[in-house]
């Protein structure tokens, strides 16, 4: 709320609690949403925010305590003429115990008043609903024939409290953080006492003040005011008040912003700490439930914390080399991961029907042991068994075994010489084995057309060893056949007489062709 004073709290007539902020309404139309300046009044603002601008609902809590001194005495705690005097009292110096103005005034509600307006946000109650906890167990520390006698009493300090000059209504002023308001007004450093859960019964961290007499001519129609008014009866506090049991709503499936404005909006007060679990269903910031659960009976204003699904949580893919199919799928089952599709792909080395790899929803592979997240779907490639080799067959021989694995051969392109396959039969299949054809792809069949036909040149008169460079060139096997000895074979005299085969025949490269020289 941040701007938390008497102005701002209207009692209706059945003991309903309006809260307004009519000074926030007023500066709404002068400010726009990105506005760095301040909204408060100076004489209930909390030190966090004077110092730094910030505020929580323990902010609030310094502010109604501040309220409480003020009931309790009727003045304010802090005075001055400037608003930077009043500021720099509240970020440095304790606020007075409210005994101090009034001795009648029992040490408990000292107490009370130096717990809501600690410096430190962390010494005061952690929320709303510990300070009423505490003002129930002060109520049943004293009882009602305590608080109808100091009622009674009041008429005997009318007078004293009429004395009182009245305040002003306080504006709520717009303060600009920069301003010299704020300069060195950082609150003097304090000793946080780490708060556990609240205790039903409020013991004080300072040292307790020696006991007080009860008079109780002012507190207990103070306390009237600010308990049974607030109240309205017993009947009303169970019926509709904060003592009613409501359901928690249903929130899952929302945003944690749509779940915090639900459950503010039912009356609950939102954990700013939540529960995060893994979901397999939920994406990650989706909120999953709440403890206490949906449709749970409890108090209006009661804690409720959010339980946030942080998305699937990581698995480590499974092992999966040599096994089944079926192997597969329980292995990826007891890990939370679901088996998609399937797809054959031929493999000289492994059995037909085994998984060669599992792959991601991109088609990448995944290797044992990487992370992957739960309830994903992976798909597996398996063995379709070796692929036939049909090289050296007969075209047709050929087409029907691979049809029989369902490969489809199509013969392509103009063949290929081979020496050692004979003509009309299949040299090579492309793609090759190493591209790993699947079922249903179509492979070209490439056919031999025997060895590869060269014509002999004509090399008589040739000297012997440019003839021979020649032949072996051609791809041709040479023989020489000659009187002069191989020193001589490059002289001019060294010349071919003859070849065999003759110049002019056409023979398979690697052949033997024999050179003859003589005289």
């Amino acid at each position: 709320h941040r701007d938390l004073k008497p102005e701002n709290v209207l009692l209706a007539d059945d003991g309903r609690i309006k809260i307004a902020d009519f000074g926030l309404a007023r500066a709404s139309t002068h400010n726009t949403a990105t506005s760095q300046a301040l909204l408060g009044t100076i004489a209930y603002l909390s030190p966090e925010l004077i110092s730094r601008g910030e505020a929580d609902l323990r902010s609030d809590i310094y502010a109604l305590g501040i309220m409480m001194y003020e009931m309790l005495t009727g003045q304010q705690p802090y005075q001055g003429d400037q608003a930077v005097t009043i500021a720099y009292q509240h970020a440095n110096d304790i606020v007075p115990a409210p005994s101090s103005k009034n001795s009648a005034i029992p040490a408990q509600f000292d107490e009370l008043v130096d717990w809501c307006t600690r410096r430190s946000p962390d010494e005061r109650p952690p929320h709303a609903r510990a300070l009423l906890e505490h003002l129930v167990e002060l109520e049943r520390l004293f009882g009602p024939e305590s608080l109808a006698t100091a009622t009674q009493a009041l008429n005997h300090t009318v007078a004293m409290t009429q004395r009182i000059s009245p305040l002003d209504a306080q504006d709520t002023e717009v303060l600009d953080p920069k301003s010299a308001v704020f300069d060195g007004l950082e609150p003097a450093p304090t000793q946080a006492i780490a708060l556990e859960e609240p205790p039903e019964v409020y013991e004080p961290v300072r040292e307790r003040r020696a006991p007080r007499g009860r008079g109780l001519a002012l507190w207990g129609t103070l306390v009237l005011v600010a308990l049974l008014s607030a109240g309205g009866g017993a009947a009303w506090w169970w019926a509709n008040g904060p003592g009613a049991l409501v359901a928690v709503p249903d929130v899952a499936g929302s945003t944690v912003l749509e779940a915090t404005a639900a459950l503010v909006e039912a009356e609950f007060v939102v954990s700013e700490s939540v529960l995060e679990e893994f979901d397999l269903v939920l994406p990650e910031g989706t909120v999953k439930g709440t403890t206490p659960p949906a449709g749970s009976q409890v108090e209006r204003s009661s804690e409720v914390r959010l339980i946030v699904s942080l998305g699937p949580n990581p698995v480590a893919v499974p092992s999966i080399s040599g096994q089944t199919l079926n192997q597969v799928r329980t292995e990826l089952e007891a890990v939370n991961l679901i088996l998609g599709t399937t797809s054959e792909e031929f493999n000289d080395f492994v059995d037909k029907g085994s998984v060669l790899r599992l792959l991601d929803e991109n088609d990448q592979a995944l290797a044992a042991g990487s992370q992957v997240l739960a309830g994903a779907t992976l798909n597996a490639v398996v063995s379709a068994g070796a692929l036939p080799d049909v090289a050296g067959l007969a075209v047709d021989e050929a087409r029907e075994i691979l049809q029989g694995v369902g490969i489809t051969g199509v013969v392509g392109g103009d063949g290929a010489f081979s020496d050692t396959v004979p003509e009309g039969f299949v040299v090579e299949v492309l793609p090759s084995r190493s591209a790993t054809p699947r079922p249903g792809d179509t492979v070209t069949l490439i056919v031999s057309r025997g060895p590869e036909l060269v014509m002999i040149p004509d090399l008589v008169g040739e000297t012997i060893e440019d003839a021979k460079d020649i032949l072996e060139g051609l791809g041709f096997e040479v023989e020489v056949r000659s009187e002069f000895p191989e020193s001589d074979w490059g002289r001019s005299f060294a010349r071919v007489t003859s070849l065999s085969p003759s110049a002019g025949q056409e023979v398979a490269k690697g052949t033997l062709v024999i050179i003859r020289s003589f005289v």
